[in-house]
């Protein structure tokens, strides 16, 4: 008899205490649950790739250089293919600015050239991170490319006249909304 009440009471003490152990367990996991589903949702960063394009004929022919600001100061690299682009990451409210100058480069009679191809072509997308550097939902693209081909005397005329030159800036508030 007392070996039957032992087994009883230590049977109802194994139950009990498996009880406690999985609502503790549960509890846990649903704290741990709740917090990873509470995202940040307020924008803190802006984070944009920029785009220039150039021609064949234009890296051939001409020199290109991009100046842009990533918060730091002024930065400058040479475009030296038909694509360049940066991104860049930068709290906010925030400021980006990109621009690009073209010059002929010394040696190139390029008015002897019968036609030369060219573009003004740029692209940008951008999106806002929180402060931990989660994507949020604010975000936007673009892209815009005109492409023409021009005898060698009038590209000079161009080039001369800083027509192939460009500079675009783009705003955002603290709130991360883009600012005409």
């Amino acid at each position: 008899m007392k070996r039957k009440l032992f087994l009883i009471a230590a049977l109802f003490l194994s139950v009990s205490t498996a009880c406690v152990t999985l609502t503790s367990c549960d509890k846990e996991d649903e704290e741990t649950t709740t917090d990873t589903q509470k995202q940040d949702t307020k924008p803190a960063f802006v984070q944009m790739t920029f785009t220039f394009n150039a021609t064949q004929d234009m890296i051939d022919n001409c020199d290109m250089v991009v100046k842009y600001n990533d918060g730091t100061g002024e930065k400058t690299e040479t475009v030296t293919s038909l694509e360049w682009n940066k991104t860049l990451k930068v709290a906010l409210p925030a400021t980006l600015t990109f621009s690009r100058e073209v010059t002929l480069k010394a040696g190139i009679d390029v008015a002897a050239i019968a036609t030369i191809s060219h573009t003004k072509g740029y692209g940008y997308n951008y999106v806002m991170l929180n402060a931990q550097g989660e994507k949020l939902g604010k975000s936007g693209i673009h892209s815009s490319g005109n492409h023409a081909t021009i005898s060698g005397t009038n590209f000079v005329t161009f080039v001369g006249e800083g027509r192939l030159n460009s500079t675009h800036s783009y705003s955002f508030d603290a709130n991360g909304d883009l600012v005409d």
